[in-house]
């Protein structure tokens, strides 16, 4: 005997509409990371499979929300990080050969 009233309210309607519409957005942005990063991420979209089954429960949906955004974020400057620090040791490795008189990197066969 335990009908939920909230189903059928218009309002409830709507606000399942809106969050749907935040995490699909949510769910384009941990495809663009991951395709930019080449991670999985699959705990981002535990994160957001998880809001999906809580729509109308405020604090669960808004923490796993956050959570999933927080971890992008995350995976981005982790990302940003590890490409900077690969660039910096090119650059050092282009002056330790320049110094050594080797010819540059792209005339260098293997």
């Amino acid at each position: 005997m335990s009908t939920d009233a909230n189903d059928s309210d218009p309002s409830t309607d709507t606000i399942k509409e809106k969050r749907k519409t935040v995490l699909d957005e949510v769910e384009e942005l941990r495809q663009d990371v991951k395709k930019e990063t080449g991670s999985e991420l699959a705990y981002i979209k535990t994160n957001i499979n998880l809001a999906k089954d809580e729509l109308l429960n405020d604090g669960e949906y808004n923490y796993c929300v956050r959570l999933a955004l927080i971890q992008l974020n995350r995976a981005v400057v982790h990302e940003e990080g590890r490409v900077a620090t690969l660039k910096r040791i090119e650059d050092f490795r282009d002056k330790l050969a320049e110094k050594a008189a080797l010819p540059p990197r792209d005339q260098v066969t293997r």
